[in-house]
């Protein structure tokens, strides 16, 4: 690969097995795609229900809508927005036991009930945490 131009690589998209080259300052490093991606997807949610996905910013333009978190996956980002008056607006975990901020809200999801409130949520792994 020495002395390769960056115009003669090919473009191709990502896999899960698909890994970037980079250098930490005295090495060449080996690092997962997933690892350097960015970006948010922006959706629009105007239903009465949505399942969450990772790095989504859900825009909530439903006076009733229930939002629910996907399975505790390490580093998944979630954020949402309410941009109507809210009547009953909820962000629940898929399943009990598993946590936001400690509390249990697989049953009764968290309020979120005041227009223009915006929130959003990080994993560990096992729990959710407010950010």
């Amino acid at each position: 690969m020495a002395n390769k131009k960056f115009s003669q690589f090919t473009n191709q998209a990502p896999t899960v097995t698909t890994f970037v080259v980079g250098y930490d300052g005295t090495t060449n490093v080996r690092m997962p795609v997933s690892s350097v991606e960015g970006g948010w997807n922006a959706v629009t949610e105007t239903t009465t229900s949505r399942s969450a996905t990772d790095k989504e910013f859900i825009v909530i333009n439903n006076s009733t809508c229930v939002i629910t978190l996907p399975p505790p996956v390490a580093q998944y980002r979630i954020s949402f927005k309410v941009t109507v008056v809210p009547v009953s607006i909820e962000i629940k975990t898929n399943t009990t036991g598993v946590n936001i901020d400690g509390t249990d809200y697989s049953s009764t999801g968290f309020p979120m009930g005041t227009q223009w409130e915006q929130r959003a949520v990080i994993c560990d792994g096992t729990h959710w945490f407010w950010y």
